[in-house]
């Protein structure tokens, strides 16, 4: 059987209904950090990001 590595991920939604949305995926491994941003086809540039 393979070992696997822990990774930190983060989940943000708009609530805990059926019809909310996710809004912001993070997976922090070892190889680096990943964000997937849910814009709902709104234009979001980097000026408007924190980090």
């Amino acid at each position: 059987m393979a070992d696997f590595d822990t990774v930190a991920f983060d989940i943000e939604v708009t609530g805990f209904a059926t019809d909310d949305q996710l809004t912001v995926v993070e997976f922090d491994a070892e190889a680096g950090t990943h964000i997937f941003l849910n814009t709902g086809g709104r234009e979001c540039g980097r000026s408007r990001l924190k980090g």
